[in-house]
């Protein structure tokens, strides 16, 4: 209600504080709820604001810890601890223990570059940079040296092309939320569709395994049998069946499909 007030009383929208805690906190980062979790509160952001509402949805911000370093944190398991997140003089946050960490932040963006509304990336989340709570989280940028580790430099790429498909895909940008399968909190399947009917599905699986699902379609799509989609993040095509589809996933992956 704080939020619509701002909105109501001159502007077009805010960032959108609600919905950093619902998933990229608790979905993304801790996974302290599944992805299913992650739809629900995408539509709810959807009903909540007034109408027209250009909501901002970011996975970190100068008010946050960093979310690499929220998404390694192990509680006790100190071995895989990159520091805890919250302190701000002591025993601060080091860079994450392993590769998955870096995993659940390229889902993070995966979800954030596919939400409705004008995603806020802070500087570094490009590559996954660790921190934090401030003055931690405000670290010199290095997304245009060579001292990029592997990890984060196959999170730089993987962000790269996620801007690009937004870019090219104009539903992407200004379409609705359309759910599409959001019954598993492992795996979801989500669509954006303009009213002229652009269309195009996002998909993010959090399993550290390849992966398949098949799920129908949304009449209202408009994607008839034999409709080839193509993945703007580099997976292979898929093809509509009847009024369904299977995307096959990469561990911890995402695809971005158009016609």
């Amino acid at each position: 209600q704080l939020i619509s007030q701002y909105v109501q009383d001159g502007l077009d929208g805010q960032f959108d504080f609600v919905l950093y805690y619902a998933d990229p906190l608790n979905v993304f980062a801790n996974q302290s709820y599944g992805l299913d979790h992650a739809d629900y509160w995408t539509q709810a952001s959807g009903w909540e604001y007034p109408q027209g509402s250009i909501m901002g949805p970011y996975i970190g911000s100068e008010d946050t810890a960093r979310f690499i370093t929220i998404a390694s944190y192990r509680g006790q398991d100190a071995a895989h601890n990159g520091g805890i997140p919250y302190n701000q003089w002591t025993n601060i946050a080091g860079p994450p223990p392993d590769s998955e960490t870096y995993g659940r932040h390229r889902d993070a963006m995966a979800w954030l570059l596919g939400q409705p509304g004008a995603p806020m990336v802070y500087y570094g989340d490009e590559y996954g940079q660790w921190g934090g709570v401030d003055p931690n989280n405000r670290a010199d940028w290095r997304g245009d040296s060579t001292s990029l580790t592997s990890d984060e430099q196959t999170t730089l790429a993987f962000t790269q092309k996620l801007g690009q498909a937004r870019r090219d895909l104009v539903a992407m940008r200004r379409g609705a939320y359309v759910p599409v399968y959001n019954t598993s909190a492992d795996v979801l399947v989500f669509a954006r569709q303009t009213a002229a009917g652009d269309v195009a599905l996002g998909a993010i699986s959090r399993l550290d395994t390849p992966t398949q699902v098949t799920t129908a379609l949304p009449a209202s799509l408009n994607l008839p049998s034999g409709t080839a989609l193509h993945d703007h993040m580099g997976g292979p095509d898929v093809q509509v069946t009847g009024s369904t589809i299977t995307i096959s996933l990469g561990a911890q992956g995402a695809a971005l499909l158009a016609p």
